[in-house]
């Protein structure tokens, strides 16, 4: 958990470096590539809920009733899906940082999106 906060306050310190080093953009400009971040974290927190309340009515319909720890339940599933969410942050870090230099300026948002919804998921 302190590793992705980590890796997550190294990730939001670098974004003016790349928009504003990298491309030039004015501040203005630069700080439209937040929206990114914020599709991400949407993204990751709906794909959570979903998983979430799947596996709760799952549960609910196997036993008859449903209980509040069966919301527990969702942490045994985090273990193996935080080995993949780890794999998208990991790879969606080193395309971010290809992407800076030989593509395009709006090809790092995508990237920004997908680490934020492995982030999102692995917390």
């Amino acid at each position: 958990m302190l590793f992705v906060y980590g890796l997550l306050y190294i990730f939001l310190t670098m974004l003016p470096i790349i928009f504003r080093g990298v491309y030039k953009e004015s501040p203005g400009i630069a700080g439209l590539n937040y929206i990114a971040l914020g599709i991400g974290i949407t993204g990751g927190s709906q794909v959570s809920a979903i998983v979430t309340d799947k596996l709760y009515t799952r549960l609910k319909q196997k036993y008859g009733t449903g209980k509040p720890e069966y919301r527990l339940c969702e942490s045994l599933l985090r273990l193996p899906l935080s080995n993949i969410n780890a794999q998208v942050m990991q790879k969606s870090s080193f395309f971010l940082r290809l992407s800076c230099y030989r593509l395009g300026c709006l090809s790092p948002d995508g990237r920004l999106s997908a680490k934020r919804i492995g982030s999102v998921r692995m917390l």
